[in-house]
């Protein structure tokens, strides 16, 4: 072997101990990253798990959220129905009521106009004996006066007044 042969084999065994060295270092390195890469996977496995199981906390809540909401919204519904019925209730009670009270008013609204008739009859009635004892009192003055007047003249004349 010659000398260049020597020394270009020495130089291939440099650049194999150099590479064997990086491959070495490489090799290291890449199973570090092997490990990291597995405990990452382990994390993104239980990140999942935990996304997983809230995903179905958060679907159970939703239900039961739901659940609720159906509740509240029967119940909301039933008190209505009942609010308005009694509701109903009160205003037919009140409408019935009225109507009553509105007969009544009826009834005295017919006496008020029947006594007020029979007062006008009886107004009549009085006008017309008022204008009676005006003409009698008057006929009673006359009277008096044509009695008075013959009187007065016969006691004048009978004290010499004349």
């Amino acid at each position: 072997m010659n000398k260049k042969n020597i020394l270009a084999a020495n130089s291939a065994l440099d650049n194999l101990e150099q590479n064997s060295s990086r491959l070495s270092d490489l090799v290291h390195e890449l199973t570090e990253l092997k490990e990291d890469l597995s405990v990452l996977k382990d994390a993104v496995k239980q990140a999942h798990d935990i996304s997983q199981e809230g995903n179905e906390k958060l679907s159970a809540f939703t239900k039961t959220v739901e659940e609720v909401q159906d509740i509240l919204a029967q119940e909301i519904r039933l008190r209505i129905t009942e609010s308005v019925a009694e509701q109903n209730s009160r205003l037919k009670d009140a409408n019935e009521k009225i109507t009553a009270l509105d007969a009544k008013l009826e009834v005295l609204k017919t006496e008020a106009l029947q006594n007020n008739s029979a007062t006008t009859e009886v107004l009549s009635v009085v006008k017309q004996i008022d204008k009676k004892l005006i003409s009698f009192k008057k006929k009673l003055y006359l009277f008096l006066i044509l009695i008075l007047v013959p009187l007065i003249y016969l006691l004048a004349d009978r004290f010499g007044l004349n």
